[in-house]
Parts: C-alpha cells; sequence; structure tokens
C-alpha cells in the first residue's frame, strides 16, 4: 500500500486474519471471564467485521404478496427441522428452500434498516408484528396498516407471544388484503425466539409488569454460563421453531397467495465467536444466513381466525408495558 503523504510504501495490516485469530481464541477460551468494559470493546470490535462481509439484502428486494418472518430462525435450524419432519407441513412440501443474508443480526436494527415512509413497498403493506420492537422503531402511518398484537395477547405465563395468537390477527387482516392492488401482507411471529414454549425449564417467563434479575437471565447468558448444555438448548429452540410452523402451516391454509416468503430477521449465536444470543451489527454466518422458503398459500376453507377484537397500533400499551415485554424476550 502506498502513503500519499509520505511516499513510501507501509504494510497493510491482515484486518480479516486478525478477526479471524481473535475470535478464535475467544471462541476456544471463551469470553464469560472478560470484564464488562472488555466484552464490549470485543463486540465493538467483531462488529467491524460488518464492513468485509456482504451488506445483505431488504424483504423489499424481492416480490411477495405474503411475507412470514420468524423471529431469530437460523437457516441451518430451519433445514433441520424441515430435514426431519418432510412431510408434516404443506406449505414446505410445495416450497422451494435457500437462504438468503440478512441486512442485520437484531430485531431492532433490522426494522430500521428495512422499513421507513421511503422505502418502496412500506405503504402497501399490511404489518401483523408479534415484536415489541416496533413501538420504538416503527410508525404506523408508514404502512397500509400496523397490527401490533403482543400489545394486547401477551400470554403472561410464558412470558411471551403465542404464534396461535398471530395467527388470529394475520387471518384476520388477510380478510381485507387486495393482492391484485400489490397490497401486501408481512406477518411477524415472535418463535423460534426465547422463551421456549415446551422447554419451560430452559427459560424464564417474566410478567409484563416485573423487571430483569439475575435470576432472570435468559437462555442464551445462562448457556454462556455453563448452566445449560448446548445440545439441549438446542432442541428447545427447534421445539420453538415447530411450534411456529404449526401456525404458519395454518394461517397458510387459510390464505390464497400465489407468491409467499418464509424467512427471518436475524439468527442466534450459540457460542460461535465467543457470542450468545444476537447481538447487533455482528457479520458472521449464524446470526445473519436466515432461511427464505419460497410457496403459496392455499385456502382449504377449515382455518378462520377468532372474533377477538386486536387494536391495530400499541397506543394502549404504556411504555412500562412495552419495557417489561422486551425484557421478557431477554432484550433488556
Amino acid at each position: 500500500m502506498h502513503n500519499p503523504i509520505a511516499g513510501t510504501d507501509i504494510p497493510v495490516p491482515d484486518v480479516r486474519g486478525f478477526i479471524r485469530e481473535t475470535a478464535r481464541a475467544v471462541d476456544e477460551q471463551g469470553i464469560s471471564g472478560l470484564s464488562v468494559p472488555a466484552k464490549t470493546v470485543y463486540h465493538k470490535f467483531l462488529q467491524q467485521g460488518s464492513r468485509l462481509r456482504p451488506a445483505g439484502q431488504s424483504i423489499y428486494d424481492a416480490e411477495w404478496d405474503v411475507l412470514i418472518v420468524l423471529d431469530a430462525c437460523r437457516a441451518d435450524l430451519f433445514r433441520s427441522v424441515v430435514a426431519a419432519n418432510p412431510d408434516r407441513f404443506d406449505f414446505i412440501q410445495r416450497g422451494q428452500l435457500t437462504s438468503r443474508r440478512s441486512l442485520e443480526s437484531a430485531t431492532r436494527p433490522w426494522m430500521r434498516r428495512t422499513f421507513g415512509p421511503d422505502v418502496d413497498g412500506v405503504g402497501e403493506t399490511q404489518y401483523v408484528v408479534g415484536n415489541p420492537w416496533s413501538a420504538h422503531e416503527l410508525t404506523a402511518d408508514w404502512f397500509a396498516e400496523l397490527t401490533e398484537v403482543w400489545a394486547d395477547s401477551w400470554d403472561e405465563t410464558h412470558g411471551t407471544l403465542l404464534a396461535a395468537d398471530v395467527t388470529d390477527a394475520a387471518l384476520a387482516a388477510s380478510e381485507d388484503l387486495a393482492i391484485d392492488s400489490d397490497e401486501r401482507l408481512l406477518v411477524h411471529y415472535m418463535q423460534p425466539h426465547c422463551p421456549f414454549i415446551e422447554a419451560t425449564a430452559l427459560s424464564t417467563p417474566k410478567a409484563t409488569d416485573g423487571f430483569a434479575t439475575a435470576a432472570e437471565r435468559d437462555v442464551w447468558e445462562r448457556l454462556q454460563d455453563g448452566e445449560f448444555d448446548s445440545r439441549d438448548v438446542w432442541d428447545g429452540y427447534r421445539s420453538n421453531l415447530l411450534h411456529a410452523l404449526e401456525e404458519v402451516d395454518r394461517l397458510l391454509s387459510g390464505i390464497d397467495a400465489p407468491n409467499v416468503v418464509v424467512t427471518s430477521d436475524h439468527g442466534n449465536a450459540l457460542g460461535e465467536y465467543g457470542l450468545y444470543g444476537h447481538p447487533e451489527s455482528m457479520p458472521f454466518d449464524c446470526l445473519r444466513t436466515v432461511p427464505w422458503l419460497e410457496t403459496t398459500g392455499e385456502d382449504t376453507g377449515e382455518h378462520d381466525s377468532d372474533e377477538r377484537s386486536v387494536q391495530t397500533t400499541a397506543d394502549q400499551a404504556s411504555a412500562a408495558t412495552v419495557e417489561s415485554r422486551l425484557e421478557a424476550l431477554g432484550y433488556k
């Protein structure tokens, strides 16, 4: 490399190699012994790798009538569930599965980079969202309609939003969907994001009016600290995906849509590069490679939404409620 100021040649540091070797060392030795400032510096260091990797693709770079987001679903997790259940879901059997690189490694910046008043397609989108970050990152006026299901359907027992409630709201929204007029339906399930619905021993739900305590660390923190076995966590993660896929199957048996995509906003790290969960702006495949299933919706006439009235925005949800529900999902 030529230094234009000094007029001399200077060596170019091997940034990729430095990141790779440092991350490998942390991966082997762990970072639980690092101080909080040291962990912060390490995370910032890893985030610089995003400059060396592809930026990712927006969901609005593709054509779709209905797009389903399975929150925090790794591509390899999705493939493993499909391989183990080849005949279980009709919408998967009639689809084609590939993968894509997401714009981000966590929901909040993914929302920030995906939506906005000037993004083509957003104004024609009915967004049925189960993730409480919508209260911080989205504005209802951007969309044809914004239905924040988490605001009035939170399950206190599990400390999350159950997939059935998202399906009910999505089926209700689909009744007014005019695909022929370029309207789109975007459905955002919370699962397979923790807490795990069936593997309750791995997840501690939180009350919506509670606050984070040491006993309420999420599954990723406890895995990092050696309290859980990685195989058990993977199994719980898989069961949470199956919980969501059952509801996706119900949804796509209640909608006629020729162009459907099932994907995710980001993945999860299970110790890769010393990372757990889904820290923001990380470049690694475990966090940025997501499933991309192109399929169809075929209304069988068997599934309808219930008669509950679902509020379209979170106006009635207090700031304290929003924050406590984010805590329950491990965001705080």
